[in-house]
């Protein structure tokens, strides 16, 4: 994880949670399982027309989905210092931003499944993964905020939104956010 600057304090560290499977991802497994199972034979029969790929492929994708996503929350770490907010994640690779928490916007939150709310910092990745929530299109919420910070699932998040909205009136503005090499 990156180092604290001169002066700089850890004011709050912390990973997503590990809940069980929410009723999205619920749907997910069945729905995925059912396009298997249909459309795999139907697929592999010599007499089937070449489009019929598509139900297994669909089946597939909502699988790798889920656990596409679960293995990224996994590997994810957050810290909230007095001047930045430090994401890192080290699945597929190893990736670590320094946010500097002056050039965000206010913190947000946005319920969650169980009461592990999400931390966003502007109202369209706000109305994206409220949406995500919703429909369950993990991977389309992730690609649209990728360079937007969140704080994922977290049981604490509206303390944690306090000492973010604080740590930000305390400083002085920053204008804007670091990406940090590999």
């Amino acid at each position: 994880m990156l180092d604290l600057l001169p002066g700089e304090q850890l004011r709050w560290s912390g990973a997503p949670a590990r809940p069980k499977l929410t009723y999205g991802e619920w749907s997910l497994v069945i729905w995925g399982t059912v396009f298997e199972l249909i459309g795999l034979p139907i697929a592999l029969t010599p007499a089937s027309p070449g489009w019929t790929i598509i139900f297994p492929m669909v089946g597939l994708l909502w699988f790798t989905t889920l656990v596409v996503t679960r293995l990224v929350r996994r590997s994810t770490s957050y810290r909230v210092t007095s001047r930045r907010l430090l994401v890192a994640r080290t699945w597929p690779w190893r990736r670590e931003r320094a946010h500097y928490l002056g050039a965000l916007g206010r913190p947000l939150l946005v319920p969650g499944p169980r009461h592990l709310d999400t931390i966003v910092f502007s109202e369209v990745a706000a109305m994206i993964h409220r949406r995500r929530e919703r429909f369950r299109w993990a991977l389309h919420a992730r690609v649209l905020t990728r360079f937007v910070p969140c704080l994922e699932l977290l049981p604490d998040a509206e303390r944690v939104a306090g000492l973010i909205a604080d740590s930000r009136a305390r400083q002085t503005t920053r204008t804007c956010s670091i990406p940090l090499p590999p």
